[in-house]
């Protein structure tokens, strides 16, 4: 493999992917959707949570004072505090630092925060995803996207982990490469084999991701003097999870002219489904050995250049297209 010199910027890169996605989702985070997806769960939760907190008759207030400055409590309120799940004391946080869904985001010293219980829930669910013993981690951010929303990224140098509505979503762990096994290495470079020829490369290994009842993932990526392509394979079963190719997408967010976004939307738009669905469905045979015959397949409204594929018993795949009907990312989500 020849090495080419790396010049791309991972959080560069990142906010390319959204925008040619068409989706927005809070900076550095793995995936909007799956945090999204326990989303309508722990809204219902958090309502019978607020009326727990109205009947002690203790106030937002008190409570992010207490969080914040460490207030003095009386042995009946530091109980109350002790109960509170950890969805309740990130949202008291949040109203204390005065953040809301219009600023996006906020961060936060660990070490100002007061309320050991709170520290001792976030620490709780840090070490349960890395598997580690930490007493401090060196930073915490808020994101508040909506009104019903708030993630907290928590990171170190040795990795991130996102907490969605008082529960732990998914974690990026830095990895090295002799840490990857070799069966993982072998399949992405495999599958970077089968996107074409796009010249000399460089491989890198940026994370291993972790999520609750998953396997964990590695995260690679190939620099190329086209551009990068972005993949996940699964540790065990050396499957490719998501692959997004740069090089072969239009590109979208470089498109200054109003009028050439909106020609290039329409005629993307114009393509047939049945058209796209054979396209993607040799496509994510090639790429991904994923086969897509029996499964059924919808065009959403948003966004206009995506097809999801559905099945009973099995994941959502969903699969991202140019105006010229050339296929360029996919998923399992």
């Amino acid at each position: 493999m020849h090495r080419l010199p790396n010049s791309t910027n991972p959080l560069e890169f990142k906010q390319v992917e959204r925008e040619i996605l068409g989706t927005e989702t809070p900076e550095n985070s793995f995936s909007g959707q799956i945090i999204h997806r326990i989303e309508g769960k722990e809204r219902s939760k958090l309502r019978v949570r607020r009326g727990f907190v109205r009947k002690t008759g203790i106030t937002a207030a008190v409570l992010a004072s207490v969080i914040l400055f460490g207030t003095f409590l009386s042995p009946a309120m530091a109980k109350v505090m002790q109960n509170l799940p950890l969805s309740e004391h990130v949202r008291m946080f949040v109203t204390q630092l005065g953040l809301n869904s219009e600023d996006i985001s906020s961060q936060a010293s660990f070490e100002n925060i007061q309320d050991e219980e709170f520290k001792y829930q976030l620490l709780h669910m840090w070490n349960e995803a890395f598997q580690t013993n930490r007493d401090q981690v060196d930073h915490i951010k808020f994101f508040h996207p909506s009104e019903s929303e708030i993630i907290v990224q928590m990171s170190d140098e040795t990795g991130a982990l996102y907490i969605s509505n008082g529960q732990w979503t998914h974690a990026k762990q830095r990895v090295e490469e002799h840490e990857v096994p070799e069966s993982v290495k072998t399949a992405a470079d495999q599958a970077m084999d089968r996107v074409g020829d796009l010249g000399d490369n460089i491989r890198s290994v940026e994370h291993k991701i972790l999520q609750p009842g998953h396997k964990p993932m590695y995260t690679f990526w190939y620099t190329t003097k086209q551009g990068t392509i972005e993949m996940d394979v699964e540790e065990g079963t050396n499957r490719i999870i998501r692959l997004f190719a740069e090089p072969l997408s239009e590109r979208f967010y470089k498109i200054n002219s109003t009028d050439d976004r909106r020609l290039l939307v329409e005629k993307t738009k114009d393509l047939e489904l049945s058209r796209l669905q054979k396209k993607a469905m040799e496509q994510a045979k090639v790429w991904m050995n994923l086969d897509l015959s029996d499964y059924e397949v919808v065009r959403p409204d948003s966004p206009f250049n995506m097809l999801k594929f559905t099945k009973d018993g099995f994941p959502t795949v969903n699969a991202s297209f140019t105006s010229e009907a050339v296929f360029y990312y996919f998923e399992i989500q």
